[in-house]
């Protein structure tokens, strides 16, 4: 399966129901950026609005997430409600089994 990563301009992003027969997985955000603390609700905030237009075209890829960062709850969280894929970035047997 392919990930639409750069697809959000209106022209693609719109005819992607048009190309295939299946829905789609569209990026619904920037890069996740596990070292930036600060960036972590803005990239959960973009998410969730997004997907109010691209869940019209598509389904919605959150990115990966760590699970041992501080907010890792809120991505897990929001990722298992969003009705998309889930992928956890941490390195092997570096998993917060209790977040996942």
């Amino acid at each position: 399966s392919t990930i639409h990563c750069m697809c959000h301009d209106n022209e693609i992003l719109l005819n992607l129901p048009n190309f295939y027969e299946e829905r789609q997985l569209i990026r619904g955000s920037d890069d996740f950026y596990p070292r930036d603390e600060a960036s972590q609700s803005c990239h959960l905030y973009n998410n969730a609005y997004n997907a109010l237009m691209i869940s019209q075209c598509g389904l919605q890829d959150w990115d990966m997430f760590q699970t041992n960062l501080n907010q890792s709850w809120m991505h897990g969280a929001s990722r298992a409600i969003s009705g998309g894929p889930v992928y956890i970035s941490d390195r092997p047997n570096c998993h917060n089994t209790e977040r996942v």
